[in-house]
């Protein structure tokens, strides 16, 4: 499968979700960082077939990726596109700050 190349569009996604996630993340939790849009089994398969994301580093037993080359793996295998209409989530209410429903008797 051939990777898609990148506009400015996707690689500013790419700089935006990358200030908000470490700097290296492990298999064993890269499923959670990125909300479950791959699982740690899918990873490690594509890994053994050489189709994983690059520049994997081997730290003791465990696997772990430069944070940059999965987001810029995950764009190029699978596109990344930004929903029109939804620029920021500038404004928004915290989750920590939201109201907490109020149980009924």
């Amino acid at each position: 499968m051939g990777a898609k190349r990148l506009d400015a569009e996707v690689l500013q996604v790419i700089d935006e979700w990358c200030a908000q996630l470490p700097p290296v993340i492990s298999r064993k939790k890269l499923d959670w960082f990125l909300g479950g849009i791959v699982s740690r089994k899918h990873i490690a398969n594509l890994d053994s077939a050489g189709e994983g994301p690059a520049d994997r580093i081997l730290v003791g037993r465990e696997t772990v990726y430069p944070t940059r080359s999965v987001l810029v793996w995950l764009a190029e295998t699978r596109g990344l596109k930004r929903l029109k209409g939804i620029r920021s989530l500038e404004g928004m209410i915290p989750f920590a700050d939201a109201p907490v429903p109020q149980q009924h008797p």
